[in-house]
């Protein structure tokens, strides 16, 4: 049976299992959704069989040391096959599946249930496996489109309002949507176990409306950029937690204070900041332009940063980075928050690193001296791990601005 469902996994990616693959001949859109749907349906059954059958299996397969692990890959594959019609039963519908995710729904008032929601350009469905509840499980794969989506709303477990409760459910630090839609039921919640999805929805449905129609013609913000920008609006820049320094360094002959702030304050490649992101090996930038904020410039940066070997860290997680430069005259003063979305404790903290280039008075050099702070904002069991990594790598990121304010300096 595994082996059997693996095969078709591999027809339905197109991909060699034997024979041609399934991609060669290629019907109708219509043909495609009407035999997904019907292939949905099977599949669930046989999902049903297998759960049902798990008892039975474990005591007829025992003699012949069939492992646990077996026996989980035919559930797996099973999962994985109805995730592949679903995005097929999508597609044949004209839109790219971008994620298949498991939540809890409420649809209008009604009670909170268990739900798998699929996301596309398209639209967005909801179905489960437990019975027809609800508007949307009734429609099973049928999309509803972003049009008839009006608003989305996000909810930020790391924030201060995340905590409450929602009409007497406490959230338990989930990541929460709201949806305002156009038809029957009216309002969508959505939580999620993690940020990505919930952000992947808005960023879907901002983009069926256009690149700034959400924000009232202002750029879209970044992922998980607002409450770090509520933050920096309410203590004008500042961090709300002590700083220390811990790097200083001379930069080379020819920087004055002014000519740092010009570099700072431009915008595109050349700017210190983005070469200094650059050099970590980011991926997929995505870059706002410097806008005022009271009377300094704020900038935001969204991306993916691989990261180091470490106990319990991923390869890579998604960034999000205020800047925040000050209006000093005698000195430049550039405050940075950190973000990470998808490393363990995310939400229980965030860096703030202060940037301060002075002018000595005798030799006219100009210092940098990097201050960092560390700002706790729920309890987290690896502290002193978190604080000497995060030392360790502000260190090294002083170091590499310096030579890419350097390399700024000769390529203007």
């Amino acid at each position: 049976m595994a082996k059997c469902v693996r095969n078709v996994c591999f027809l339905l990616r197109g991909r060699e299992a034997g024979r041609e693959p399934l991609c060669a001949s290629r019907p109708s859109n219509d043909e495609s959704e009407r035999a997904a749907r019907r292939a949905l349906q099977q599949v669930r059954s046989l999902q049903r069989q297998y759960e049902q059958l798990l008892p039975v299996l474990h005591t007829a397969l025992a003699s012949a040391c069939v492992s646990e692990a077996r026996l989980a890959q035919v559930g797996t594959n099973l999962g994985e096959l109805e995730e592949l019609l679903e995005g097929a039963a999508t597609a044949s519908a004209g839109g790219t599946v971008r994620e298949v995710v498991a939540c809890i729904a409420s649809e209008g008032a009604d009670a909170w249930r268990p739900r798998r929601m699929l996301l596309s350009d398209a639209g967005f469905s909801l179905q489960s496996n437990s019975g027809n509840q609800g508007y949307f499980a009734e429609r099973g794969t049928e999309l509803m489109p972003w049009s008839e989506v009006s608003r989305v709303l996000l909810c930020d477990p790391s924030t201060s309002s995340a905590s409450k409760t929602t009409n007497g459910r406490p959230s338990y630090n989930l990541y929460e949507a709201e949806l305002e839609l156009a038809r029957p039921p009216g309002r969508l919640r959505l939580q999620f176990g993690a940020a990505g999805p919930a952000q992947v929805l808005q960023q879907l449905w901002q983009a069926s409306q256009g690149p700034r129609a959400a924000s009232g013609g202002r750029p879209v913000p970044l992922p998980g950029s607002e409450p770090l920008l509520e933050e920096m609006r309410a203590k004008s820049g500042s961090p709300p937690c002590p700083t220390r320094s811990v790097f200083s360094a001379n930069l080379p002959a020819g920087f004055t204070v002014a000519k740092v702030r010009q570099l700072l304050a431009g915008n595109g490649p050349n700017n210190p900041i983005l070469r200094l992101h650059a050099r970590a090996g980011v991926q997929n930038m995505e870059e706002r332009d410097w806008e005022p904020l009271g009377r300094g410039q704020m900038k935001c940066l969204h991306f993916v940063l691989p990261l180091k070997p470490q106990p319990m860290a991923p390869e890579k997680t998604r960034v999000t980075v205020v800047y925040f430069l000050c209006p000093e005259q005698d000195r430049v003063v550039l405050q940075k928050v950190t973000r990470a979305l998808d490393i363990p404790y995310a939400n229980s903290f965030r860096v703030y690193h202060e940037h301060t280039f002075t002018e000595d008075a005798e030799d006219k050099q100009v210092v940098l001296d990097l201050a960092l702070g560390i700002g706790w904002i729920d309890r987290c069991f690896v502290k002193q791990i978190i604080e000497s990594s995060t030392r360790r790598e502000t260190v090294e990121s002083g170091q590499d601005l310096v030579e890419a304010l350097t390399e700024s300096l000769v390529a203007c």
